[in-house]
C-alpha cells in the first residue's frame, strides 16, 4: 500500500488503462483496490467506465469496504449503464452498502437509478437502513416508478419500517403504486402499514380500488368491524395481539375481489372513513372523502 502511495495517482491511473481486464484479474483485488485508493475523482475519469468496472469487478465486499465510499462514488460515477450490467447485482450491491447518504445525493437519481435497475430485490433488500434511504431519496418519483414492483418490495424492506416515511409521501405513492397487488403482501405487515400511515388521504384516493383491497388483506386487520381511527391504531393492534382478523377463506379470494362483492363494498368504505390516514386538519376533508370514495 505504501508502494502505491509514493506512486502516485497519476502513474497508477497509467498503468491501468493500459491493463486489459485478464490482467487485472491476474493483479489481483487487493493490489486493485490499493491502486485505486490513491486515484483522485478526475483521475478516475480519464481511466473510463470500462477500466473502472474491469477494477471493481475483482474488488470483493471486504476490499470494497476499505476502498470506502467516497472511493466507489468516483468510481461508481464514471461508469455507464453498460458497466453496471456487466458488474452485476451483487458487486453493485456491495458497492452500495458502502456508501452514505452523501455519496448518494454526490452520484445523482440517474446513477443511482441505473445502479438499481442491476440489482434483484434480495439484495435490494440487504444493502442497509441508511443505504436503501439514501437511493430512495436521491431518486425522484418518476425515476422510482421505472423499477420492477420486487425491486421495490426489496428496496422498501431494505429500510427500517420506522423510518420509511423518512423519504417523503411522494416517493411512497410511487412505490405503492407501482408495487403489484399480488406482491403487497411480500412486504409484509410492518412496511406496509408504515407506508400507508406516510400517505395523505387525497393519495390513497390515487390507488385503484384492487390495490386497496390487497392492501387491507395483507395487512390481516378486521378493518370492517374495528373501532381504530387510523393506520397507526391499527398497526399498533397487529403488534400486540391481533384478535380479530379476516376470515382465511376471504383472504385474497375472489370473493372480495369481486366487483359485485359486499366485502369490497365494505373495503372501499374503510377507505372512505375520515381521518383513517392521518389526514391534516388543514386539509379539505371533503375533498379527500370525495376522492377517496370515488372508487
Amino acid at each position: 500500500r505504501t508502494q502505491m502511495e509514493d506512486l502516485g495517482g497519476e502513474k497508477l491511473q497509467n498503468m491501468a488503462r493500459n491493463m486489459d481486464r485478464t490482467q487485472m484479474e491476474d493483479l489481483g483485488g487487493e493490489k486493485l483496490q490499493n491502486m485505486a485508493r490513491n486515484m483522485d475523482r478526475a483521475q478516475m475519469e480519464d481511466l473510463g467506465g470500462e477500466q473502472l468496472q474491469n477494477m471493481a469487478r475483482n474488488l470483493d465486499r471486504a476490499q470494497m469496504e476499505d476502498l470506502g465510499g467516497e472511493g466507489l462514488t468516483n468510481m461508481a460515477r464514471n461508469m455507464e449503464d453498460t458497466n453496471f450490467g456487466e458488474l452485476g447485482s451483487v458487486a453493485l450491491g456491495d458497492m452500495a452498502r458502502n456508501m452514505k447518504g452523501d455519496n448518494f445525493n454526490d452520484l445523482g437519481g440517474n446513477k443511482v437509478l441505473s445502479m438499481a435497475k442491476v440489482m434483484d430485490n434480495t439484495v435490494l433488500s440487504e444493502i442497509g437502513n441508511e443505504q436503501a434511504k439514501g437511493m430512495a431519496k436521491t431518486m425522484e418519483e418518476n425515476q422510482i416508478a421505472t423499477l420492477d414492483s420486487n425491486q421495490l418490495v426489496g428496496l422498501a424492506k431494505g429500510m427500517e419500517a420506522k423510518e420509511i416515511v423518512e423519504i417523503g409521501e411522494d416517493r411512497l405513492l410511487a412505490m405503492v403504486k407501482k408495487i403489484e397487488d399480488k406482491e403487497v403482501g411480500n412486504l409484509g405487515d410492518d412496511h406496509l402499514s408504515a407506508m400507508m400511515s406516510g400517505l395523505k388521504g387525497a393519495q390513497i384516493g390515487q390507488l385503484e380500488g384492487d390495490k386497496k383491497i390487497s392492501i387491507v388483506d395483507n395487512l390481516q386487520a378486521n378493518f370492517f368491524e374495528s373501532k381504530n381511527a387510523n393506520f397507526n391504531d391499527m398497526r399498533n393492534a397487529l403488534d400486540s395481539s391481533p384478535s380479530i382478523t379476516l376470515d382465511a377463506n376471504k383472504i385474497g379470494k375472489t370473493m372480495i375481489g369481486a366487483t359485485d362483492s359486499v366485502e369490497k363494498e365494505k373495503v372501499l368504505g374503510v377507505f372512505s372513513r375520515k381521518n383513517l390516514f392521518h389526514i391534516p386538519e388543514d386539509e379539505d376533508s371533503a375533498e379527500i372523502q370525495a376522492t377517496t370514495s370515488a372508487e
